[in-house]
């Protein structure tokens, strides 16, 4: 079947959408919009974002529209004073969350003197930052992060995770 001006519209839209949020790189959408752009058929379109599409959730809505703020029930999580802890689903972790879409081990939080790193450990549902998902990045008290679907806010450095 033909493809239609708005299937390929709302193909370009949505690989544009995944590029911005860090889903796609530059390269990727670029060989992908070109695709799109020369695709015959709905199916080849549906191909090229099938990776990609997904439910938007609500809190991920506000996250996005209100330029990061996590919602009102997240978790404090207190910053290490020093070394390094991990988050997860494990009860190895220094800090457990139980929710279903928190890996085992999610999210290490490392101090690096004024600042710390956040390094997602290959989570499956990924770590946020401003809505955008994150392999590590800096992070300071107050930061808002998002793992799989549960939002945790950072908090000062204590002897003891929160």
């Amino acid at each position: 079947m033909r493809v239609s001006d708005d299937e390929r519209e709302r193909a370009v839209a949505l690989l544009r959408a995944r590029c911005v949020e860090g889903y796609l790189s530059m390269e990727t959408f670029e060989y992908r919009l070109g695709r799109a752009l020369n695709a015959r058929s709905a199916i080849e379109l549906r191909q090229l974002v099938a990776d990609i599409v997904r439910v938007r959730r609500p809190w991920t809505t506000r996250l996005l529209h209100t330029g990061g703020a996590a919602p009102a029930h997240a978790r404090r999580v207190g910053l290490p004073a020093q070394g390094a802890i991990v988050v997860g689903r494990s009860s190895g972790c220094d800090v457990t969350i139980g929710a279903q879409t928190i890996s085992r081990r999610h999210l290490e939080l490392r101090a690096l003197g004024e600042s710390w790193l956040a390094v997602d450990l290959g989570s499956t549902n990924g770590t946020w930052l401003l809505g955008r998902r994150l392999g590590r990045a800096r992070v300071l008290p107050g930061d808002q992060l998002v793992l799989g679907e549960c939002p945790i806010e950072l908090a000062e450095p204590t002897s003891e995770p929160i």
